[in-house]
């Protein structure tokens, strides 16, 4: 008998069974062919068992639902961030952003002296006003306001944000008619929506 080379490990020690060779190292079956005396290498089927059948199928079916789990929960949260400004109550939001509106400042603001009414003591009713700035030099610091709206003793001057602001800003004053003087003043303001 000539001399056999296992194909994959290369041994020569093989034992002989039914009508083939099995490799005594790495157990590679062969046939032995009559008519050369040559062997090839042959494949046996295995089975495989429907445990293993069941448990990769599960395997890759439970894998797949969790790559989609963690993809689709990742991909729905939104960062949020706190707005620092959303604690803030619409006179310190328009007080913090005044500047957007017109030539109004903070300084502007808190410089205005609001006028003190003296009170008739016959009718308990507000008589003139005093010690306070005039309308119409505010007028001539920030500028003619957006809005005027007259009542019988009073007119009330708004002015609102610059068109390219991103707040609304309300500056509200309101001043007496006889006098001049200006009796209130008031913010109000919010974050656009744009």
């Amino acid at each position: 008998m000539e001399k056999i080379e296992c194909k994959n490990c290369g041994s020569t020690d093989f034992k002989r069974i039914n009508g083939g060779l099995i490799c005594n190292y790495c157990q590679t079956p062969y046939i032995e062919d009559n008519e050369d005396k040559q062997t090839e290498s042959i494949i046996l089927p295995f089975k495989i068992s429907k445990k293993l059948i069941i448990f990769s199928t599960l395997s890759v079916f439970f894998a797949f639902l969790l790559v989609l789990f963690v993809f689709s929960s990742v991909k729905g949260n939104k960062v949020v961030t706190k707005d620092p400004d959303a604690n803030l109550s619409q006179q310190e939001y328009a007080y913090k952003y005044i500047n957007d509106a017109g030539a109004w400042t903070q300084k502007i603001y808190d410089n205005i002296k609001v006028a003190k009414a003296t009170m008739n003591e016959k009718t308990w009713k507000e008589g003139n006003y005093h010690d306070g700035d005039g309308y119409s030099t505010l007028i001539q610091e920030v500028g003619k306001p957006e809005t005027e709206a007259s009542s019988d003793s009073e007119m009330t001057a708004i002015w609102t944000q610059n068109s390219t602001s991103h707040h609304i800003i309300y500056v509200t004053i309101n001043w007496d008619k006889k006098s001049g003087l200006i009796i209130r003043k008031s913010l109000q303001g919010w974050a656009s929506d744009e």
